[in-house]
């Protein structure tokens, strides 16, 4: 009588486990009904051609010009491209470091836009394909391809 009990425990150990595998292979499986389909696939779309759909130089230029318009409330046909370079930042903080962050250690293809208005010149970085950003001078750390004379 002991010897079945301990075969049927063992038995029911197996079948408990297995039910298990089985209900964990299936998590996440679930089949979306074409209601969720709807609802999720724009958010999808959305987040995909963020990333999907890199900026050309061009377009670079235009983005930084408007942030730079929006920033000061003037005119984009103000200010004035005065260069744009591809460069190698040395980190992921694409030459624009902040205090207290910690960024990859990697070199990452870029961009480095100057916009002049009124004399005054503004720094714009992006990585390559990304959205410019401003940076204030002072924050600044220029790629070891920028000479003196690219930026007089």
């Amino acid at each position: 009588m002991r010897k079945i009990c301990v075969t049927l425990m063992k038995i029911t150990l197996v079948v408990s486990m297995f039910a298990g595998l089985i209900a964990c292979q299936r998590t996440g499986e679930r089949q979306p009904t074409e209601e969720s389909n709807q609802q999720a696939s724009p958010a999808v779309a959305r987040a995909n051609n963020s990333t999907v759909e890199a900026m050309n130089l061009n377009q670079q230029l235009s983005s930084a010009r408007q942030d730079l318009s929006d920033r000061l409330g003037i005119e984009t046909e103000t200010i004035t491209i005065r260069g744009a370079r591809q460069v190698t930042w040395s980190s992921g903080d694409l030459g624009c470091p902040k205090p207290g962050m910690n960024y990859t250690q990697a070199l990452v293809p870029g961009v480095l836009i100057f916009l002049d208005v009124d004399g005054r010149t503004y720094g714009y970085h992006a990585r390559k394909g990304g959205k410019p950003f401003h940076c204030p001078t002072k924050q600044a750390v220029m790629p070891s391809s920028i000479q003196k004379e690219d930026l007089a």
